[in-house]
């Protein structure tokens, strides 16, 4: 049994390595026996982004194996602290899921409110591979080459129910430590900076304190803004 887990992640890992992608729109590539050997392979490192000037449609296309497990099975997206763009999951053709709203009146959120969706009896076949397809528009803010946090791959797996919902109960308190740690520090950025714009306001001194306070502020300001959004 341990030997058919460990082959099972080895097996995950690789096809969850061979995503592909295609920009666009077409309710065809959420069918499981679309042949998909043309796309393109996105980068293990880097999210395929579509162009600014296109209406920044997204497929991309997952082979998922599934566990030879009984027990009721769910999906889960690796995007527990990801942004909330609009998006549907497609599991063999069925639609399980879907965040937000699609143009042209579109729906961005800070962050889901889930990334796992329970899959209906008999969609997949334990043992078997499954075809997941993701569905999602891009906002111009995140196609843009000024963005300072380009979106992140992502993997994508399929579980019994409880295993994938501890999974990202996990994955969400293991980010909400990463944050508190980031943003301590940014307090005490904040702090710094205004100890040195008090500091400049008593000495009078040299306008680059001055400077350099400000900019502390307003980047720890941002920056906290942005983080503290997450809880």
């Amino acid at each position: 049994m341990k030997a058919q887990i460990i082959l099972l992640f080895l097996l995950a890992a690789c096809l969850n390595a061979q995503v592909r992608y295609q920009f666009g729109d077409d309710a065809k590539w959420a069918d499981p026996k679309f042949d998909d050997s043309a796309w393109p392979i996105a980068a293990p490192d880097k999210f395929p982004t579509p162009a600014f000037e296109s209406d920044g449609m997204l497929w991309l296309r997952y082979r998922v194996p599934v566990p030879p497990d009984a027990s009721p099975l769910a999906v889960r997206l690796a995007r527990e602290d990801l942004e909330g763009i609009p998006d549907e999951v497609w599991v063999n053709g069925t639609k399980v899921g879907s965040h937000g709203k699609f143009p042209p009146h579109p729906e961005v959120r800070t962050r889901y409110t889930t990334v796992v969706f329970d899959l209906p009896p008999g969609l997949v076949t334990p043992g078997e591979i499954a075809h997941v397809a993701w569905r999602a528009w891009i906002p111009p803010v995140f196609r843009s080459v000024t963005v300072w946090a380009p979106l992140q791959p992502f993997g994508v797996e399929i579980g019994s129910r409880r295993f994938m919902r501890t999974t990202e109960q996990n994955a969400i308190s293991g980010a909400r430590i990463a944050v508190s740690i980031t943003v301590l520090i940014n307090v005490l950025l904040l702090i710094l900076g205004v100890c040195v714009f008090a500091l400049w306001i008593a000495t009078r001194g040299a306008r680059v304190l001055l400077w350099f306070s400000l900019f502390v502020i307003l980047w720890a300001n941002s920056l906290l803004t942005s983080q503290l959004s997450f809880w």
